[in-house]
């Protein structure tokens, strides 16, 4: 790891959090368009879509603080990653 200093490292770890976190936000927001027949489950999942989207803000401006934005690329491939994950879910319900 020689030449990167710790303010990089951290500004990563904060743009791949904030990916994995649209990742998960975007599983739970189409896996709650499923949930009809499930109100006390879609309610939990409904408060958790409202944390996640928090967390996005939080990291978003912790970002900003150190300079930084998003990674797009990133943001893209786990949003596909996070869509296709969701639509397995649907198909395969338990």
């Amino acid at each position: 790891m020689s030449g990167t200093d710790i303010g990089t490292i951290y500004a990563g770890a904060l743009r791949n959090t904030r990916a994995l976190e649209r990742q998960g936000l975007e599983q739970m927001e189409r896996q709650l368009s499923g949930l009809e027949r499930y109100p006390e489950y879609a309610a939990v999942l409904r408060r958790h879509v409202e944390v996640a989207k928090g967390q996005i803000n939080r990291l978003d401006k912790a970002l900003e603080a150190v300079g930084e934005s998003a990674a797009t690329l990133k943001e893209t491939a786990t949003s596909v990653a996070g869509n296709i994950g969701a639509a397995v879910h649907a198909v395969a319900q338990d």
